[in-house]
């Protein structure tokens, strides 16, 4: 991909929890769109936070976005995600669908743990249950990559904290997409509270 560097793949600020809806980048024929993060909350600054949605035409649509970063009174925090009608007409001839996404996390001194859904996917040859990690590729007509879904990305450091991005989406011009592009669904960030 030319030009354009990950969405989001960099923990999220080490707070106890912050969630993003949505950051996309996209270079369509030179010309680069960048979303900034949609509905971002942080925990103990901002509890909710809305989108109303996001898209650049000929490459991706999403709907209505909601986060949600709650510090219970026992100090355990609840971060989640929901977004709907993710839209990606990147590549020609497949158009690919999903209906709602919904990410939580959940942090206590003791351990941070993660759950995500996916429903109404359309265009994606999926296995029954999505384990995390699960890669699905679109191949262009020249056979080359041309977009590649990324389900339920985790990453977790030594300090305990866990960063997951529901679904990340990347598009290669070179594989037949309409554009280079880096679309994560779903950022949510925890860590073990103290």
């Amino acid at each position: 991909m030319v030009g354009l560097a990950p969405a989001a793949l960099a923990a999220p600020d080490a707070i106890d929890g912050t969630a993003t809806a949505a950051t996309a980048k996209v270079n369509k024929a030179g010309t680069i769109s960048d979303s900034g993060p949609q509905a971002k909350c942080v925990v103990d600054e901002t509890s909710t936070a809305h989108s109303n949605g996001a898209a650049v035409s000929g490459v991706y649509r999403l709907g209505a976005s909601d986060t949600s970063c709650t510090r219970a009174q026992n100090r355990d925090v609840t971060v989640t995600a929901d977004e709907t009608r993710f839209q990606l007409d990147a590549v020609p001839d497949h158009l690919v669908r999903i209906a709602k996404l919904h990410g939580e996390c959940k942090s206590t001194p003791q351990n941070v743990s993660f759950s995500s859904s996916f429903e109404g996917i359309q265009g994606l040859d999926l296995p029954p249950k999505i384990d995390p990690g699960y890669t699905a590729e679109i191949k262009g007509k020249n056979g080359a990559t041309a977009a590649k879904f990324v389900f339920s990305e985790i990453t977790k450091n030594n300090n305990g904290e866990l960063n997951i991005n529901q679904l990340h989406v990347t598009t290669y011009a070179a594989g037949g997409a309409s554009a280079d592009s880096d679309i994560v669904l779903g950022n949510i960030g925890c860590s073990t509270t103290f």
